[in-house]
């Protein structure tokens, strides 16, 4: 623990510490507690953030397991509670559900790197991680929900349990997210589309109409405030053509912009996506496809001259961040 951040606010980190002391903790919880070395980790996660601090109260048992397992232990059970999570339940209950988890996760995170447990790619690649567990938990909601409203066709029962994989809909991760390179503060990048040739649609609606829907859903789980917070702000301006195309879009709609009018820089973002929620079959076979489009044989005189277009820009927007008021 040697290096550990000491606190900004001692007398906040104090109190907090001794309200820990208090909660319905185990003893042997209490115990854990009651060490040098827990109590100059909660000194710096109280004492230096206000949002760990509220984090503790709900999450008591965080920072006390710590000293007790692995921080990657107590990781993994985390992520193996979201996944056993129950996707039937109400869509207002799964935004609960995930909205409190981000807080014990978020926490679990913060300890294992301020406590030095973890390097930073190990806490980005966390975050990440979590990210995606959540994005796959709503999808899986939505469309189990999309099959009780008759909209979709029911899996046979061999496919029940790996009906994601047979749904034609899927997330592709983009940006940060999708180099497993998430920090504190980051929104998520995401391009939703659908194999029209996969997904079994019986709605009464168009399939697009359905697909949107189920999109604007899923940004609702995922971003909207609530008194548990938000999980993660959510951004779709990385899909084809943003300002004139629905926010998803059909694979064969997808393809032929790339092929057609889509810009260098998409080109470029394309290398960090991968697959992160959803029907991955159909999402691989996607990605598969667009391979010629994103790792060009041959370089022209334009795909030079865009390429250095573009890295005049990061150059001019690292410069700006540099000055007074910058990120």
């Amino acid at each position: 623990m040697s290096g550990i951040a000491l606190p900004f606010d001692v007398g906040k980190a104090a109190d907090e510490y001794d309200a820990l002391l208090n909660t319905q903790l185990t003893e042997v919880q209490l115990d854990a507690l009651r060490t040098p070395k827990a109590k100059s980790l909660v000194y710096a996660l109280a004492g230096n953030s206000p949002y760990l601090a509220r984090s503790l109260h709900l999450a008591p048992d965080i920072a006390a397991d710590l000293m007790l397992k692995s921080a990657d232990a107590l990781f993994e059970q985390e992520m193996e509670a979201l996944k056993t999570c129950d996707i039937s339940i109400s869509m207002d209950h799964l935004m609960t559900y995930l909205r409190k988890s981000k807080i014990r996760v978020s926490l679990l995170i913060a300890a294992a790197d301020i406590g030095k447990y973890w390097d930073l790619e190990r806490v980005t690649s966390a975050l990440s991680r979590f990210a995606d567990c959540c994005i796959n938990l709503a999808v899986e909601h939505l469309l189990s929900q999309r099959v009780v409203q008759g909209d979709l066709a029911s899996w046979e029962k061999e496919e029940a349990q790996d009906q994601t994989n047979n749904s034609g809909y899927f997330v592709l991760a983009m940006g940060k997210l999708g180099a497993y390179e998430l920090n504190y503060s980051s929104d998520i990048d995401l391009i939703v589309l659908y194999d029209e040739d996969v997904v079994q649609y019986k709605g009464k609606r168009t399939l697009s109409d359905c697909m949107i829907k189920m999109t604007r859903d899923l940004v609702t789980i995922l971003e909207r405030r609530t008194a548990d917070g938000y999980v993660f702000r959510t951004d779709l301006r990385l899909r084809p053509d943003p300002g004139a195309t629905p926010l998803a879009l059909s694979v064969g709609a997808a393809e032929s912009y790339y092929q057609s009018t889509a810009q260098s820089w998409e080109r470029a973002a394309m290398i960090k996506a991968r697959v992160c929620a959803g029907d991955h079959r159909a999402g691989t076979a996607y990605l598969e496809r667009l391979r010629p489009f994103i790792w060009r044989r041959s370089m022209d005189f334009t795909a030079i001259e865009d390429i250095h277009g573009i890295k005049n820009q990061i150059h001019r927007h690292h410069h700006h961040g540099l000055q007074a008021g910058g990120v």
